[in-house]
């Protein structure tokens, strides 16, 4: 016979029924899945057939599920892209926030996935405890002039989520330039009027 199981637990081996013979053992696996948090219980009945007696067996099963649950916004709004003021003249850097909260029910690590050249972050990585949250700052310093645009990865563990933010930018230089090289005022006499008192 079948073992009695109820979902979200499963027998995934071995193959029922099957024959144990004596002095041997026989490992039994099982396999829970559930993506909504909370406390599960239950329990498995294994039957079995020895010596003309029917009996089973009784294995009681717990598991917890606990959310891993965040979210990224820039000033009250989920964020999927910032642009940043555009960059005139001597100025040569612009700064924006966004914030990251810890919503669920275990503590969190966020991390810059890779480096962008002209941008840094403070505070990364990060590890956030369950309902705690952490404005990160976005400095954007380019390196040369023109259009930017790069994206950011941030990676969150332990479930290794991957978000990214679309970053966009421009630096605009200072353009002048003069009608001459040299001015030549050539020649100045200075002019004395004879008698005149000094």
């Amino acid at each position: 016979r079948q073992p009695v199981i109820a979902l979200p637990f499963k027998v995934t081996s071995p193959a029922f029924p099957f024959t144990l013979n004596a002095h041997s053992s026989e490992e039994l696996t099982l396999e829970f899945y559930s993506n909504v948090p909370g406390d599960y219980s239950s329990k498995i009945n294994i039957p079995f057939f020895a010596n003309g007696i029917r009996d089973r067996i009784d294995v009681l099963l717990h598991a917890t599920v606990l959310s891993a649950a965040y979210r990224i916004e820039s000033y009250g709004k989920p964020v999927k892209e910032i642009i940043f003021p555009e960059l005139k003249g001597c100025e040569d850097s612009s700064i924006t926030a966004i914030q990251i909260f810890n919503t669920g029910d275990v503590p969190l690590t966020f991390s810059q996935q890779t480096d962008i050249p002209g941008i840094t972050l403070s505070n990364m990585p990060l590890m956030l405890q369950t309902k705690q949250s952490k404005e990160i700052q976005i400095v954007f310093t380019p390196q040369s002039e023109g259009n930017f645009i790069a994206t950011l990865y941030i990676t969150t563990e332990p479930c290794s989520s991957l978000d990214s933010i679309l970053l966009k930018g421009t630096k605009t230089g200072i353009t002048y330039g003069v009608s001459k090289k040299k001015i030549d005022f050539e020649t100045v006499i200075q002019c004395k009027t004879p008698g005149a008192v000094q």
